[in-house]
């Protein structure tokens, strides 16, 4: 299997587990220390990222995966996300956009010229959104670790080697954050599997840079993979909005999400 698409099943697993999951899940949490020791952990760490004032000044974030610009993510948040995967395969979609304030998508595969806008679907509506219409997922907490929409409920913590974690729920979702000892950047991301899942999702994270006074991975070892991908991060930048609004041409390819000028 192509590894593009490897890792897009291991996402798209990984996003259904957190669409999926209602219930608190507390197993592993032993020996914790308690949750004013996780508070300092937590607030350590979201210092070291750039603090809290500049991760809730976040409103867009881009995501390219991969050495070539053809696996791009644009999340707007909070309801918005569009995308653009160039798979060698004629069954995955080309561009992927999901509006949860129109409640419109669309849906652009390999070989269409052209798609329409349609209604999301009542049952994902449900399990994407809570009484009040917010959405209770953003992908964009693997890279954030929190926002003005987002903030993990901490439930303890733990030591382990050089690194200290700490234990949440996150989306409903159990979730442990392992961050390095002295410099407090996060290292990996364990998120456990929902109701008899037993599976441990593990992405590891390396090589850190600044962006815009925010500190994100350079590299990312994502579940099920041995090596390292090259990922490349950049906040609120300049998009078209009106990729929300209707489909873009299929030639715009991974530039759609960019100004007209700015377009290839």
């Amino acid at each position: 299997m192509n590894i593009l698409a490897k890792r897009a099943i291991i996402q798209l697993t990984l996003f259904l587990i957190t669409l999926g999951s209602s219930n608190t899940h507390m197993q592993g949490i032993t020996g914790t220390s308690g949750l004013v020791e996780a508070s300092e952990i937590w607030n350590a760490a979201v210092e070291a990222q750039g603090g809290r004032a500049r991760l809730e000044s976040v409103k867009s974030v881009l995501v390219q995966v991969g050495k070539h610009e053809d696996n791009v993510s644009l999340y707007a948040l909070p309801d918005k996300f569009w995308t653009f995967t160039d798979w060698p395969s004629p069954f995955t979609s080309l561009m992927r956009m999901e509006d949860y304030r129109s409640r419109q998508n669309y849906i652009l595969r390999r070989g269409q010229k052209q798609a329409d806008l349609f209604p999301i679907a009542p049952e994902r509506l449900a399990q994407s959104t809570d009484t009040s219409g917010n959405v209770i997922w953003m992908p964009t907490s693997t890279y954030l670790l929190e926002s003005k929409w987002w903030k993990p409920t901490l439930l303890g913590s733990r030591h382990d080697g050089n690194m200290e974690v700490v234990e949440t729920i996150l989306f409903g979702l159990r979730t442990d954050y392992y961050f390095d000892s002295q410099t407090h950047l996060l290292l990996r991301e364990l998120q456990y599997g929902m109701g008899d899942d037993k599976k441990r999702y593990i992405s590891n994270f390396g090589k850190h840079v600044k962006v815009d006074g925010i500190v994100f991975p350079s590299e990312v070892t994502f579940p099920g993979e041995s090596h390292p991908t090259p990922v490349s991060v950049a906040v609120n930048v300049n998009f078209d909005s009106g990729i929300f609004e209707h489909v873009p041409s299929a030639a715009f390819g991974p530039d759609a999400w960019k100004m007209p000028s700015k377009r290839l």
